[in-house]
């Protein structure tokens, strides 16, 4: 089956939303139930009182490389499962996007809207701390995706064959 036949375009957009379920799954929830109604009342508390909100936001990380430089000055285990772990991430959302929609930009673009709207989640539903580092990680993260297929595409030999037309 060609990628770029309509059966073979359902199976990745398939694919890449389950994937998508399973990032939310494992930053928002932590691996824990995914619950819409736990979500509705984060959000219902997040309303009722904006200042948490932002205080979410506030908590967290703002400073673009802060993170990554603590974590490459301090190599603990958890540190580089973090560091490496954000980038791993979204590695496979590069390649789908790839295949998906092949423009570096716009793939780049997805990942990084994404992984911003996981950050502003997890801050304004109180569901994890807001880190701008996560960001240019989880962007590095797709952008690795996104490189490693255009690699893989350009040394099989039925490079069309993996490439949506």
């Amino acid at each position: 089956m060609k990628i770029g036949s309509k059966p073979a375009v359902a199976v990745v957009s398939a694919l890449f939303l389950f994937y998508l379920y399973l990032l939310i799954k494992i930053i928002l929830f932590k691996f824990g139930e995914v619950s819409v109604t736990f979500v509705w009342e984060q959000f219902s508390k997040s309303a009722a009182h904006p200042s948490r909100a932002v205080a979410g936001l506030l908590h967290g990380n703002l400073v673009p490389f802060r993170t990554i430089s603590d974590s490459l000055q301090r190599p603990t285990f958890h540190n580089m499962v973090n560091l490496f772990g954000n980038i791993a991430l979204f590695v496979p959302f590069g390649t789908m996007a790839a295949i998906l929609v092949p423009n570096l930009f716009v793939s780049l673009l997805m990942a990084f809207g994404f992984s911003l709207s996981l950050e502003i989640s997890q801050a304004v539903l109180s569901m994890g701390t807001f880190d701008a580092d996560d960001l240019v990680l989880n962007a590095f993260g797709g952008l690795t995706g996104y490189w490693l297929y255009q690699i893989a595409r350009s040394l099989l030999p039925m490079r069309t064959v993996l490439h949506k037309h």
